[in-house]
């Protein structure tokens, strides 16, 4: 699946049961949201996910993910032009100061449907502008 997981590809990955991944999923424990009835998980969040949370795996549980990984060809290959569509670009783009061409930014993608959280996307791309 190439712009996320679906509820059977995700638990292969952490190697529990589909239901389990409903349940994490129905509680708030992983990110993700229901398209249709059914939980769809996107790539970026579940391994954004992955590495605030592998920390607290041990050595054997983070090579077993990175192995599924590399052989579902996670995040080895990625390319921008798999991501970037004709609705994220704004030629002239109408802002001037640094926070108008962020929220702007921000803005674009969300139309896309592959931002999750808005509010959460502006604060990270200001925080990575500040360092």
């Amino acid at each position: 699946m190439q712009d996320g997981f679906d509820t059977a590809s995700l638990a292969r990955l952490l190697q529990i049961t589909p239901a389990q991944v409903e349940r994490m999923a129905d509680r708030g424990r992983v990110p993700g949201r229901k398209v249709g009835g059914d939980w769809r998980f996107s790539q970026a969040e579940i391994h954004h996910w992955l590495e605030e949370t592998i920390g607290t795996s041990e050595a054997s549980g983070i090579s077993r993910v990175e192995a599924w990984l590399k052989d579902q060809g996670g995040l080895t290959e990625a390319r921008v032009s798999q991501w970037l569509r004709s609705e994220t670009i704004a030629c002239p783009m109408d802002a001037r100061t640094r926070s108008s061409v962020i929220q702007n930014m921000v803005q674009l993608v969300a139309k896309t449907g592959l931002l999750w959280d808005e509010g959460k996307m502006r604060d990270a791309v200001r925080e990575r502008e500040h360092l």
